[in-house]
């Protein structure tokens, strides 16, 4: 392996390694109805990520295309900061 690509490993072994007891309940994260009815931030995070291969170690394994709850969950933390 590459220098680049070990550190890579060395970091996803070290910050992505998750029990059952540290899993995230994904239903927690579907969209309300009124973020589905055109809430302009929720619909900014959508045409970013739509697009977009994301995995979630905590709640799912592999990846998947972009969805509603990955949104939610970009959403509730960036309204965590606001």
């Amino acid at each position: 392996m590459k220098k680049e690509e070990q550190r890579i490993a060395r970091h996803l072994a070290k910050h992505h390694t998750h029990t059952k007891s540290q899993a995230i309940q994904w239903s927690d994260y579907n969209p309300t109805p009124e973020m589905l009815d055109n809430d302009p931030l929720f619909d900014a995070i959508w045409d970013v990520i739509k697009t977009w291969d994301i995995g979630v170690p905590a709640a799912y394994w592999g990846y998947t295309g972009g969805t509603g709850n990955h949104v939610r969950a970009i959403y509730d933390a960036i309204k965590r900061i606001k």
